[in-house]
């Protein structure tokens, strides 16, 4: 048997090691501890981060390297790139290199980054190195929670394979009872399941969250914990094929012990679980892997069911998922497949080779944390994008969130089966300036005064699966807050008014004379079926149906109008819409003064008419711009905003001011109409 000869060279947690005084820097701010993390600040300048790793086991002939940081952007950071360069060193001997670069990263925010990587090596002893270069992203910072260095002899006859069953995690843990069903462990044609396994594993399925060990661990595996809110790995072996694995890391690692003491064969005892989430063929960070220790001296062949029933206790009772996997191995042709086949539909096969025989990569951690579409959450505190995983289940309909931001923006996101959709930053327009500041483009504003914030995001789920879809929250501002709550499938979208808009080229003509009204209207979820006209104090017009784009209209009476439209739409709902027009006579004219408005004080003019009648209408008082209440007084008579007065031949002493003592500099407007 190959010796692997495991030589740990360095394994550091920078929550619980100070290791500033280890590394080397050519920056003007001093390589720091914060919150648990090493943090490298770069200069504007390339920057260069330098950590001694230790001394190389020359027996050995692969260098495995685990790192795991984030990048942040503070908030006055204006670069929303991010590219280092990762470099391992023999002496001054350069073994490999690698780089990471980060693009869109949002001000404030924190970008997890983790890698696992090999590196093979040959005739090399004495110490090594790892050096941090920054090219780009010189504003952003890094910060370190782990680093971890071995080396060890590569074996031939036992290489560690990951398998992933996509989405059966996240689509297992909701369900009423789920199932993995064994049925073939086969090496060179030869079955290697014992009758024992069979006979006492013939009752597959159960309850997921009372059967099997949903747990939350580090990127390499380690720290695994029970979770069942928000997993990124999971041991179902235990109780459907009925295996003992050490509780010391929560049940990881390869099985120590068959349960009942029973012979089921060797090579089951070659599966297990260690790291959480692998990159797949396609780069994607997957969630629930399991690995194989394959011996590819021997041709193999792997079969299994996998169900999720979310409505039956009993897994094969009209299940939701029914997939038969095959993991092949030729060793004469060296050539291997994974797929499954849909049970479901029509026993369809599904390529799965990009999400098997995978080398364990690694990619980010999820911290996806997994909700119900009948819940509700809220948020209020820093700046920040929050991520959250809704199962919306089987059903098919419209779905989605409904979201309140208040007046503080934030842009909320729905990802899913590959389409995004997006409210772009909803809230208050006032803090439109902060957000363009920060880097947000003025086309992903949709913030009004008054305020946006609330509102519903939908989607059309018109496929079973996938049952999850991704919301990401960008708040961005400081003391962001937010709450949302989950549409489940079928929802109806309430019924939304429709919307008219009554114009004229001018809002002053002459009495008697024909004039031109332009409309528009829509409905935004309907039909309008209904409208009406109220033209001032002169009458009405009605009809079916959307009013027409244009209508005519002459007044007889002088003065201002207030012109009402009303459309109804097939739900009953009502829009409206009111334009002031004033109807002027051969003698019409407007008075306007400015004057200075105090408690005390009016300012007073005079007004003669010759002969005849006129009508006096006090028609608005502004101050500083803000239309107020307004007073007017002629010959004793208090005339409030829009009323008026008819007058005789005479000479006529006009006050004007505010109700409730409003000061300031301000217009009176006086429509004199004759």
């Amino acid at each position: 048997m190959c010796d692997k000869n495991i030589n740990e060279i360095i394994d550091l947690l920078f929550s619980s090691a100070n290791d500033e005084f280890n590394w080397l820097y050519n920056t003007d701010v001093a390589v720091q501890t914060e919150n648990g993390k090493l943090k490298l600040t770069p200069d504007s300048n390339t920057s260069r981060f330098t950590r001694s790793l230790g001394l190389l086991d020359a027996t050995n002939n692969r260098i495995k390297l685990q790192l795991n940081l984030n990048v942040f952007r503070p908030q006055l950071s204006t670069q929303s790139e991010f590219c280092a360069k990762f470099e391992i060193f023999n002496g001054s001997s350069l073994i490999d290199s690698f780089s990471i670069y980060l693009d869109e990263v949002i001000s404030g925010e924190f970008v997890e980054y983790n890698f696992d990587r090999v590196y093979k090596y040959e005739d090399l002893s004495g110490a090594i190195s790892l050096k941090i270069t920054t090219v780009e992203g010189w504003e952003n910072h890094i910060y370190i929670d782990y680093l971890k260095c071995i080396d060890f002899n590569y074996c031939d006859d036992d290489v560690r394979n990951y398998f992933i069953l996509d989405s059966i995690l996240e689509n297992s843990i909701l369900s009423v009872s789920s199932a993995i069903q064994l049925l073939e462990f086969n090496i060179d044609g030869v079955e290697t399941l014992t009758p024992a396994f069979f006979a006492e594993n013939n009752s597959p399925g159960g309850n997921p969250l009372t059967e099997w060990f949903f747990a939350k661990s580090n990127i390499d595996g380690s720290g695994r914990e029970a979770n069942d809110v928000d997993p990124n790995t999971f041991n179902p072996f235990i109780s459907e094929f009925g295996l003992t694995y050490d509780p010391t890391n929560y049940f990881d690692g390869k099985p120590t012990a068959v349960t009942s003491g029973s012979d089921y064969g060797s090579e089951i005892m070659r599966i297990g679980f260690d790291k959480p989430s692998i990159l797949n063929g396609d780069l994607e960070s997957k969630n629930g892997a399991f690995f194989i220790d394959v011996d590819y001296s021997r041709s193999f062949r792997v079969v299994f069911n996998v169900l999720v029933n979310n409505t039956n206790a009993n897994v094969f009772d009209s299940p939701d998922i029914y997939r038969r996997y095959s993991i092949l191995w030729s060793h004469e042709k060296c050539v291997g497949s994974f797929s499954y086949v849909n049970i479901l539909n029509n026993n369809e096969i599904i390529d799965q080779k990009v999400n098997g025989f995978l080398s364990g990569l690694t990619g980010s951690e999820s911290t996806i944390e997994v909700i119900a579409c009948d819940e509700d959450f809220f948020f209020v505190g820093n700046a920040g994008v929050f991520e959250f995983l809704i199962n919306f289940g089987t059903g098919v309909g419209l779905s989605g969130i409904n979201y309140n931001a208040d007046d503080i923006p934030d842009r909320f996101e729905i990802e899913w089966n590959g389409q995004v959709y997006d409210t772009g930053f909803v809230g208050l327009s006032t803090y439109d300036q902060q957000l363009i500041n920060l880097g947000v483009s003025p086309s992903e504003l949709n913030t009004g005064d008054p305020t946006t914030g609330s509102g519903t995001l939908t989607f059309d789920k018109n496929e079973a699966f996938p049952q999850t879809a991704i919301v990401r929250v960008f708040g961005l501002l400081p003391f962001t807050g937010w709450n949302i709550n989950g549409i489940c499938p079928g929802f109806v979208s309430p019924n939304q008014p429709p919307i008219v808009d009554i114009s004229t080229q001018s809002p002053n003509f002459s009495q008697n004379q024909l004039q031109t009204f332009d409309i528009s209207s829509s409905d935004p979820d309907g039909a309008i079926v209904s409208w009406s006209i109220q033209w001032g104090n002169e009458g009405t017009s009605s009809g079916t149906g959307s009013p027409p784009p244009t209508t005519q209209r002459a007044f007889n009476s002088l003065g201002d109008k207030n012109i009402l439209i009303n459309v109804v739409d097939n739900e009953g709902l009502t829009g409206s819409d009111t334009l002031r027009v004033t109807v002027l006579g051969a003698n019409s004219y407007r008075i306007t003064g400015n004057l200075i408005a105090t408690c005390v004080e009016v300012i007073g003019a005079t007004l003669t008419v010759l002969s005849g009648t006129v009508e006096v209408q006090n028609n608005f008082f502004s101050i500083d711009v803000s239309a107020v209440p307004a007073v007017v007084t002629i010959d004793s008579v208090i005339l409030l905003t829009n009323e008026s007065i008819v007058l005789g031949a005479g000479v006529y002493e006009i006050q004007s001011g505010t109700v409730g003592c409003v000061e300031g500099p301000g217009e009176n407007e006086i429509l004199i109409i004759g």
